[in-house]
């Protein structure tokens, strides 16, 4: 073999030879590149996943106070329509857990004992117990008064939540 041949064959195993180095660098960084694109993908996914909880749960919160709400509301309303209201629903619950849209509702008349054995007079105290999703809101409200004739007391409102 003569020398020109020798050098030529070299020249082409070298140039094939970097071909492929630079083939398999392009085939590295469009790996590299992809898992790049993949991580940042699911990275967006469940941040998305994580605000939509946290947005359910806001929303689940503000539903269970409105159900509370109602519930109290509801209590004024058969205190309204019942003169005998205090022999009739008595102490303990008066709406026993009400499903209600996608939230359930309860309210729970409790007389507060002046010690005078007549429960005419003595104060209520309407709680009212809202729940949806995983969140439960508690409004409670002390009513004064005689008879069929009460009032809020001021500054008796309770809010309490549980999420």
């Amino acid at each position: 073999m003569n020398m020109p041949t020798v050098r030529r064959r070299a020249a082409r195993f070298r140039l094939a030879r970097g071909c492929a180095r630079r083939r398999g660098f392009a085939y590295l960084l469009v790996l590299v590149t992809t898992l790049f694109v993949s991580v940042v993908g699911v990275g967006a996914v469940k941040l998305a996943l994580v605000k939509s909880r946290a947005e359910a749960g806001v929303d689940d919160m503000l539903a269970a106070r409105a159900y509370a709400n109602a519930a109290i509301e509801i209590g004024f309303t058969m205190i309204a329509q019942d003169e005998s209201w205090r022999s009739n629903l008595g102490n303990g619950t008066w709406v026993a857990t009400e499903t209600i849209g996608l939230g359930r509702l309860r309210l729970v008349g409790t007389y507060v004992d002046d010690g005078d054995g007549h429960n005419v007079d003595d104060d209520v105290i309407l709680t009212g117990v809202g729940m949806q999703g995983d969140s439960t809101h508690m409004t409670q409200v002390t009513l004064t008064g005689f008879g069929n004739r009460v009032t809020v007391s001021p500054g008796s409102w309770r809010q309490s939540v549980n999420n």
